[in-house]
């Protein structure tokens, strides 16, 4: 099998903190929120869009989180998608989760 650098497969890209967040999803708040254990609330506008796979960047190692939409990830965590956007279309993302986690 052919060996890769990770960033040659995917991208990998850090969160943001956000303090404006409704616990629960309004008309207002309505993108998903994701810290390192899953949804932490709702905010007004994402950060990305798209299928990722949220995991933690500190403290929570293990976590795994599948998203296909658009969300905004907290600072703590690492959001991963592929660069084979054929691959993305067959959820593989989502089966690598399932299998390993």
């Amino acid at each position: 099998s052919e060996e890769k650098i990770l960033g040659e497969v995917c991208e990998v890209k850090g969160g943001k903190g956000i303090n404006d967040r409704s616990k629960d999803k309004t008309n207002d708040y309505i993108y998903p929120y994701y810290d390192s254990n899953g949804i932490k609330g709702f905010v007004k506008e994402h950060l990305f869009s798209g299928e990722y796979i949220v995991t933690a960047r500190k403290l929570s190692i293990g976590s795994v989180h599948y998203v296909n939409g658009s969300y905004s990830p907290s600072d703590n965590t690492i959001n991963i998608t592929s660069l084979d956007k054929e691959m993305l279309s067959k959820n593989l993302a989502k089966d690598v989760i399932s299998s390993y986690c």
